[in-house]
């Protein structure tokens, strides 16, 4: 970021919480667009506890695309997949 952005004024600041939101889930989307393109379908996306709130709109909107995905360990890893469910995927809960 070279300027602070222009939503940062005072007279926005009842937006803050909002544009907070937007700014955790979309730094979440791209750490998910990472490990996809880095990582090997049996290694599981860790979700970190402040991320918790936003993964069942992530697992959806990478359902859409066309992946399997699957939140295990209790919802700290995501699974996620094309076709074969890797072999360390236990402990469950599907979408």
């Amino acid at each position: 970021m070279q300027m602070l952005n222009s939503k940062c004024a005072p007279s926005n600041k009842n937006n803050f919480k909002m544009l907070f939101q937007d700014y955790e889930i979309e730094k979440l989307r791209e750490a998910v667009y990472l490990h996809i393109i880095s990582s090997e379908e049996s290694d599981y996306f860790v979700v970190e506890p402040q991320n918790k709130k936003y993964i069942s709109t992530i697992m959806s909107e990478l359902k859409e695309l066309g992946w399997n995905v699957v939140l295990t360990y209790g919802g700290s890893g995501l699974f996620i997949y094309e076709k074969e469910r890797p072999r360390n995927c236990v402990d469950s809960q599907e979408i």
